[in-house]
């Protein structure tokens, strides 16, 4: 286990970026990568889990579009963060 402090982000739902709020954490994660352990809560890509080396992405099936889609999301990835 990692001596870094650790960070979850919950809702990034495109990993890799693929809209403006997407593109900040990936900026942010980016930068700080060596001193922080982030782990990544995103929608599955074949990408997503070599994008940044160093960077635990948790890739969670999408819920139906809309509010509750969103809503199930995010509780979902909750869910599992709790157990890291």
């Amino acid at each position: 286990m990692s001596s870094k402090p650790r960070i979850c982000i919950i809702g990034n739902k495109y990993w890799p970026s693929a809209d403006g709020p997407s593109r900040v954490i990936e900026d942010i994660v980016t930068e700080l990568k060596d001193t922080y352990d982030f782990t990544l809560f995103t929608y599955p890509h074949a990408k997503s889990q070599s994008w940044i080396p160093g960077v635990t992405v948790i890739e969670v099936k999408p819920f139906p579009t809309g509010v509750m889609g969103v809503f199930c999301f995010i509780l979902k990835c909750a869910l599992i963060a709790r157990r890291l």
